[in-house]
């Protein structure tokens, strides 16, 4: 995209143009803030690091005998082992789209798992969880909140009024 004033390229989706600080206006959704990204990229690399990690632990060489018999005890543990970092890399993503909804499930599903470590070994999860609520507060602060909430917002403002129009007299006299 260039800027239609002087021409030059411009990477990022921006209410102005940073070389000659032209309006671009408000055609598209707003660019994507650092306090939505920052968070989202320490996230997506974490489920890859941890889904690489369990892997790695899981299928590693002497190790099928230990995988086999904790498949079989635990089998809604073991796989859920599996799940978890996949569903964090796959609403990450959906986050850094801007979805409000995986924004809201991410918060809520792992707010709920840290919950629990920190229950039971608060001293293990309190760096795991000082990182999820610093990051969750990020992605509440007004100008996340501005670019999860944009097609909302744009939607309900363009959305006609609902309540009905009153009938004329004339219209129901026809039908008798």
């Amino acid at each position: 995209m260039k800027c239609p004033a002087c021409g030059k390229s411009l990477w990022f989706r921006l209410p102005e143009c940073p070389h000659c600080h032209a309006s671009l206006g408000e055609s598209g959704p707003p660019a994507r803030p650092w306090t939505v990204s920052l968070p989202c990229w320490v996230f997506f690399a974490l489920g890859l690091l941890n889904l690489t990690l369990i892997l790695l632990a899981d299928w590693a060489p002497g190790n099928e005998g230990w995988r086999e018999s904790f498949r079989v005890k635990a089998p809604f543990a073991f796989y859920m082992r599996y799940v978890m970092p996949l569903l964090m890399v796959a609403l990450v993503l959906f986050m850094l789209n801007g979805r409000n909804w995986a924004r809201w499930v991410f918060v809520v599903w792992f707010g709920n798992a840290i919950f629990w470590q920190v229950i039971k070994a608060p001293q293990m999860a309190w760096p795991q969880a000082v990182l999820f609520v610093v990051c969750a507060v990020l992605w509440f602060l007004p100008r996340s909140d501005r670019f999860f909430t944009w097609g909302t917002t744009r939607a309900a403002a363009s959305a006609p009024d609902a309540s009905p129009a009153p009938a004329s007299k004339g219209a129901d006299s026809s039908r008798a």
